[in-house]
């Protein structure tokens, strides 16, 4: 994956991109083989740790400059 992003670094960064990150105790939330307090230890943990009105306002502006680009095309028509 590496030499893929370095190798197509100037397609890739033409498009609107985001990186966000995934924890495991999300994975904890949404496992609903868990036990019930299992899950909300882990909903106690993510909450604790995610200032969710930022990431609200990071998606809709993500969403409206996408937008706003009027470009979408998929990745293999630009790295091909």
């Amino acid at each position: 994956m590496v030499q893929f992003a370095k190798r197509n670094a100037a397609s890739l960064n033409r498009l609107a991109s985001a990186f966000i990150s995934v924890s495991l105790s999300e994975a904890g939330v949404e496992d609903l083989g868990a036990p019930a307090e299992h899950r909300a230890e882990a909903r106690a943990d993510v909450d604790s740790h995610t200032n969710w009105s930022a990431l609200d306002e990071f998606v809709d502006e993500f969403a409206r400059v996408a937008v706003e680009a009027e470009t979408t095309e998929p990745i293999r028509t630009l790295v091909s």
